[in-house]
């Protein structure tokens, strides 16, 4: 026998127009779709509910109710922007690259999902979870996959436009477009986040590749471990657009500072470890943490590119900071220094250039800097994305002033 039929409810496209379908029957399946949609929704209503219907051995633990409200809020907000870092084996991924495309899919069949990772094997195992899900599951939500189109890395539901192709960061999109779009892991690990080629090639890719095949209001879910500041996550809050992103980070261990208003993603006190899905206890996050680089552990288990202590520079809070103008501003708008006369006193400039005035350049940064004995204190600076000529008259005019 084949396969089951499929009833295929036709939206407002011109081919769906042009077929013969009474108007109270396409009104008829179209509420009965409706309705079965709805159920599914109404008895998974988030992707760990899901989860746990297809593997009832699934641990649901805080920070997975965490990830799950941001990805049902994603799911229903248009153009919504979610980056999402938790310690490693606690579920991250099988929730975000596994469970939530198939919730998506359940609820609209006509999802076009794509999903990317640092390498075109990795991102073809998670579409390969995914259909597989749907090849054992698939009759209880009413999906089957297209027989013609079931490869791991490309599949296609039978009777919709949805599915999932899976492919590697700097692989091509060209005619792929993408109604949601999850990056898993832009970067290998630490050797690749200390790379500027490989940050580059990401951020790249995320420009002209990846943000160009983005339907409207399709969500982007980035899911990676913070190895660097200047990575593909680094890079895309400090864009213009970077307000759009919420920034969903769970530590294992909260390091939230209450005196200065801070709160914990979980409510914990500080110092806690989370509930692990994986069963660790205390001891056993504490033995991590020993075992663990600085780094290593702030990155991979905190959420942070860099400690918040033992490196070259402090905190940005905790740099001291003057009240009161070091300089006296003249009419013309010039500033000028009083003890630059000073044996202990040097003025200079630092600049970084970049040449290009494009959105996702690099911003250029000139700062003027003053040397009173030992200390140092940043007078004035300029930031912004500057062709060559319009760098050039921005150092002229910070010279002047």
């Amino acid at each position: 026998m084949g396969p089951d039929p499929v009833i295929r409810v036709a939206d407002n496209r011109p081919e769906d127009r042009a077929t013969k379908v009474p108007n109270d029957l396409r009104a008829a399946f179209g509420y009965a779709l409706a309705r079965f949609q709805g159920q599914h929704r109404t008895r998974f209503p988030t992707p760990g509910a899901l989860a746990q219907y297809l593997a009832p051995r699934t641990v649901q633990t805080p920070a997975l109710d965490l990830i799950d409200a941001e990805l049902v809020r994603a799911a229903s907000t248009p153009d919504a922007r979610l980056i999402i870092s938790m310690p490693p084996q606690e579920g991250k991924s099988q929730r975000a690259s596994r469970r939530f495309p198939l919730w998506v899919l359940i609820g609209h069949p006509d999802t076009r999902v794509v999903i990317a990772s640092y390498e075109h094997n990795v991102a073809r195992r998670w579409g390969r979870a995914i259909r597989d899900d749907i090849i054992v599951h698939g009759r209880d939500f009413g999906l089957q996959i297209r027989p013609d189109l079931a490869a791991q890395n490309e599949w296609q539901l039978l009777g919709y436009e949805g599915g999932v192709f899976a492919t590697g960061i700097g692989g091509a999109l060209t005619g792929r477009p993408a109604d949601v779009m999850i990056i898993d892991d832009p970067l290998k690990g630490r050797e690749e986040a200390d790379s500027e080629v490989y940050r580059e090639r990401c951020w790249d890719w995320w420009l002209e590749t990846a943000s160009t095949r983005l339907a409207p209001g399709a969500p982007v879910i980035m899911i990676l471990t913070r190895w660097h500041h200047d990575d593909l996550a680094g890079r895309m809050l400090a864009a213009e657009d970077g307000h759009l992103w919420r920034v969903l980070n769970i530590p294992a261990q909260a390091e939230h500072r209450p005196e200065k208003g801070e709160t914990d993603p979980l409510g914990r006190e500080p110092g806690e470890f989370m509930i692990s899905a994986r069963g660790r206890t205390q001891r056993q996050w504490e033995a991590i943490k020993t075992r663990s680089l600085g780094r290593t552990w702030t990155a991979l288990y905190q959420g942070r590119p860099s400690p918040d202590a033992g490196g070259l520079f402090p905190a940005d809070e905790d740099w001291a900071r003057y009240e009161q103008p070091l300089w006296i501003e003249r009419p013309d708008g010039s500033k000028v220094i009083p003890d630059a006369h000073r044996d202990d006193v040097e003025l200079a400039q630092s600049w970084d250039m970049s040449f290009k005035d494009t959105k996702g350049s690099d911003y250029v940064v000139g700062q003027v800097w003053m040397r009173r004995g030992i200390d140092a204190y940043l007078l004035d600076q300029v930031r912004d994305r500057l062709s060559f000529t319009g760098t050039y008259q921005t150092m002229r005019t910070l010279s002047a002033k």
